[in-house]
């Protein structure tokens, strides 16, 4: 009925249409390799309960049956660990009851150092192998979801008594040992370190992602750069392009990297666009006074008129 679309007390039909009969996942398991090896890890997937599986979108709605499209989607990116940096792919890889799917992923292996310790007094000499302090893994997630038909009866499947179940079952293996046709899919647009899939998939239009950014920052002197993350949004929800300058307002006046609102504009090694943060040099924060506010404009597509606007706060270290 598309209830997961709420957003208030009361909705109307149309304003949940675009949510009604879709599966929706809020927890993604994570697959990282933090082995000094690349790995090659499998997952087979199958459903179970009482639905219809059907593997097209035209087919969900055919009839009025109990028929479900049900999928998993593997990251575009290196999720490197975490699920926060997980990004659809458009590889919908669609699974059924009556066989198990096999998805396999070769993931790279993680930088590990030697190192060297010699004893105090004694002058002995060990060596170790110890992952690098910055190292965070290579990584793949999966995102469940798919379609229910709108227009079956499902009363049966929140019965008090012996309700019908929809299901499913996802069995990891792994191993070091990777054979020679044993290599990630290189096509443009192909599923972070899976292997070609030859099996039935469907084509996964990416959800709507919210722009966010942190707009009230506390930040204590002498804690080093000041790192922003930041979210532009995808689709429909996306408030711009790309972020293209950062003026901050300092004593009156604007220092930014292109010269926005009237600014200085050679402070390109004090403000850094990188990735998905906003960076301003530790050496430019130290420059700053403990109890003072000050403003950090973020220009959106070379347009001045279309900003946004960031208070840090700063406090004494001590």
């Amino acid at each position: 009925q598309g209830l997961t679309g709420m957003d208030g007390e009361t909705a109307s039909s149309s304003d949940l249409a675009a949510y009604a009969g879709k599966i929706t996942c809020a927890t993604l398991p994570v697959i990282n390799n933090q082995s000094s090896v690349p790995m090659k890890v499998t997952v087979d997937l199958q459903m179970t309960g009482d639905a219809t599986y059907v593997d097209a979108e035209a087919e969900v709605e055919a009839d009025a049956s109990n028929n479900v499209l049900f999928y998993a989607v593997p990251s575009a990116v290196d999720v490197k660990g975490s699920a926060d940096n997980f990004k659809d792919s458009a590889t919908g890889i669609v699974m059924t009851k009556d066989a198990t799917v096999s998805l396999s992923f070769i993931l790279p292996a993680a930088q590990y150092n030697y190192t060297k310790t010699v004893a105090e007094g004694t002058g002995a000499v060990t060596y170790g192998y110890a992952i690098a302090a910055d190292e965070t893994g290579h990584g793949t997630a999966l995102k469940f979801g798919g379609l229910i038909n709108k227009k079956a009866d499902w009363t049966a499947y929140v019965a008090e008594t012996d309700p019908k179940t929809i299901g499913m079952t996802a069995v990891f293996k792994f191993t070091s040992t990777i054979a020679t046709e044993d290599v990630a899919d290189s096509t443009e647009g192909a599923p972070y370190a899976m292997k070609a899939y030859t099996g039935t998939t469907v084509t996964v239009t990416p959800a709507d992602v919210q722009p966010s950014m942190d707009t009230e920052i506390a930040y204590t002197l002498g804690s080093g750069a000041l790192e922003i993350d930041y979210v532009l949004g995808t689709g429909d929800a996306k408030v711009a392009d790309a972020i293209t300058d950062i003026a901050f307002q300092y004593a009156g006046a604007f220092y930014s990297i292109n010269g926005s609102w009237n600014s200085s504009m050679d402070y390109a090694s004090s403000f850094t666009i990188e990735g998905d943060k906003l960076v301003v040099a530790s050496a430019w924060m130290d420059l700053l006074t403990a109890g003072e506010t000050y403003s950090v404009y973020v220009e959106y597509d070379d347009d001045e008129e279309t900003y946004e606007v960031i208070t840090v706060t700063v406090a004494s270290a001590g």
